[in-house]
């Protein structure tokens, strides 16, 4: 019966947010999607060279990742641009959906936040680089590989991804760094982030510079600490030591770039610990649960009233 009752919102999830994302994506024209829009339609007219520097100047990107799925699904296939996108938001949910349920989270809480959540929706229908970069790092997450090359394909969607990386990270390099010794493999991907940084340094510091004029600042610190906070109520003495070094690392972002990009990542960190924590049906977890849905619903309010979900956000 449990198994059936998987199976039944597996295939909900399928079609509902292959139709759902179709009908918004076909009023979401406005907002970053103008851009990607945009980019879709014309990439058409360049091969893959030409489209590569259109590609920067559209978007101000380099990740080659996106680029290259685009290029193929517009140039080369010429499918349409809602329906991939509606198709890329069917695997993303999916994925969701199924660590969820691997780590036991109630079925029907995990439906509602697929379709639902509002940082969810954002990837869905706005940050569709960023949408690209979790589906495959929760590719690699699903199948547990050990090999780090996997971890570096994200990032060809998303630079971003590497705050995930620094943060997941921090705990080892500083307890390490006290200890004057750090692990062979943690070294070797520290050297990899260093390469990627060296490689993409001129749109990384444009990007810093830019988040960190515009939504930088000494106090935008606090919705992350309010999230380590609520993670503190249920850590373990074992593991306080852990979720400090990750959302202190993440408040230092904060700072530096804004609350704007690195709240969704704490988000992310304060759902895994409160799902590993098996806290899913606590206080804290549901008061945020449903602030995020509500939120979500505005942002899809947004969508029907402006044709762009941050329009008056």
């Amino acid at each position: 019966m449990n198994i059936k009752k998987i199976f039944f919102f597996k295939i909900s999830i399928i079609v509902y947010i292959f139709l759902f994302s179709l009908y918004f994506l076909h009023i979401y024209t406005l907002g970053d999607q103008k851009a990607y829009i945009s980019f879709w339609n014309n990439i058409v007219e360049f091969n893959f060279i030409d489209g590569f520097s259109y590609y920067h100047a559209a978007l101000s990107s380099y990740e080659i990742g996106y680029y290259s799925i685009v290029y193929l699904f517009s140039n080369i296939l010429n499918l349409d641009k809602n329906i991939f996108i509606s198709l890329s938001n069917v695997v993303l949910a999916f994925l969701v959906f199924k660590f969820f349920i691997i780590n036991k989270v109630d079925k029907f809480l995990a439906f509602i936040f697929v379709i639902s959540n509002f940082y969810i929706l954002v990837l869905y229908f706005s940050a569709e680089r960023l949408k690209f970069a979790i589906i495959f790092l929760l590719l690699v997450l699903l199948i547990k590989s050990k090999n780090l090359f996997y971890f570096f394909v994200p990032l060809s969607f998303h630079l971003s991804i590497a705050i995930i990386y620094v943060v997941t990270l921090s705990k080892e390099i500083i307890y390490n760094l006290l200890k004057f010794k750090i692990k062979k493999q943690a070294l070797i991907f520290i050297f990899g982030l260093f390469f990627m940084f060296v490689l993409f340094n001129i749109q990384i510091f444009y990007k810093i510079s830019s988040y960190w004029d515009t939504y930088g600042g000494p106090f935008e610190w606090i919705k992350t600490f309010i999230f380590y906070i609520l993670v503190l109520l249920y850590t373990p003495k074992i593991k306080i030591f852990e979720v400090s070094c990750i959302f202190l690392t993440l408040s230092l972002f904060s700072i530096i770039v804004g609350d704007i990009r690195v709240n969704m990542f704490s988000y992310i960190f304060f759902l895994y610990y409160f799902i590993i924590y098996e806290r899913v049906k606590s206080i804290p977890f549901l008061a945020i649960y449903f602030y995020f849905m509500i939120k979500g619903l505005f942002f899809l309010y947004q969508i029907l009233l402006y044709g762009d979900g941050f329009a008056n956000i």
